[in-house]
């Protein structure tokens, strides 16, 4: 069975009430490899609730040594009026494609946006649009020919797919909550999937009943991923800390990125949309359970 471990140190990345725009909460942070570092971007609110993106960056994966004065990505347009949010980085055909959750106050739709150096950013507007719809990245290479997304049209996850980025189609269902276990109200997608020898790795969050967040684990195909291999009964990490059961939402672990390093998965999570945390686990042990091994 996989399962996380929480990093000693406690939350990595928290509020700075010197900064409106960050004062209230960071949490569900996208996380990218470059020139040595981990970048991540992360969701931030201010007291009115309104969201942007800030932009920290790691040396060695675990301690912030840069934060940044002011947000990457803020609101501009009116569909993002209310916030931009919850951002997901995949380095793609040699740019860095970000998808996030543009909210208006009323719809939240997907979003993309896209960078060179993960600090300067070009929006490219509402790509699935007229549609409740968020949760959403871009798988790290093309997928028989095609741009692939997986994206949440609540209760399930989905998959679309596309020859340009711009246009998608061919929606169709991914996976589904599962009655009576800890994902058993809406699922939803965590980071980008992870391409490993035994198929796609996606880790996803699961809601249940008693609105409890926790981070969940399944393997698709490689070359076919509308084909889940497995998935795990048991969630990979669960709200047990104080920080991650009392926040602005208690009883939360949502992540939006991870890092290998070391062969190890980092992953880096929002705990009860107050702060940011980081869950480890070998890749070895991720991939023996990929392929079978008890």
């Amino acid at each position: 069975m996989v399962k996380l471990k929480r990093h000693n140190a406690g939350p990595i990345l928290t509020p700075r009430p010197e900064n409106p725009w960050e004062q209230r909460a960071v949490f569900n942070a996208a996380a990218v490899e470059r020139d040595g570092n981990v970048y991540l971007l992360y969701r931030a609110a201010d007291q009115p609730y309104v969201s942007r993106i800030g932009l920290a960056i790691s040396p060695d994966a675990y301690t912030i040594t840069e934060r940044y004065p002011r947000p990457v990505l803020e609101p501009q347009d009116p569909s993002e009026s209310r916030g931009v949010e919850d951002p997901r980085v995949t380095f793609l055909d040699g740019r860095y494609r970000m998808l996030y959750t543009a909210y208006d106050g009323t719809m939240y739709r997907v979003a993309m946006a896209e960078s060179d150096d993960l600090l300067h950013w070009e929006r490219r507007g509402i790509v699935l649009p007229d549609m409740l719809n968020k949760d959403a990245a871009l798988f790290p290479q093309r997928v028989d020919g095609s741009f692939c997304m997986i994206h949440r049209l609540a209760p399930n996850m989905w998959l679309a797919w596309s020859n340009d980025l711009i246009h998608w189609h061919r929606m169709e269902v991914l996976a589904k909550p599962r009655p009576g276990m800890w994902d058993s109200v809406r699922i939803g997608l965590s980071g980008p999937p992870i391409h490993t020898p035994e198929g796609w790795v996606v880790i996803y969050h699961g809601v249940d009943d008693r609105g409890v967040y926790r981070q969940g684990i399944m393997v698709l195909d490689l070359e076919d991923p509308r084909r889940v291999v497995r998935r795990q009964n048991e969630p990979i990490l669960e709200p047990e800390t104080d920080y991650e059961r009392n926040g602005d939402t208690p009883n939360v672990v949502f992540s939006c990125g991870h890092v290998i390093r070391d062969q190890t998965l980092i992953l880096y999570y929002g705990a009860a949309d107050s702060v940011i945390a980081i869950a480890t686990c070998p890749m070895g042990e991720i991939l023996d359970w990929a392929r079978g091994k008890p």
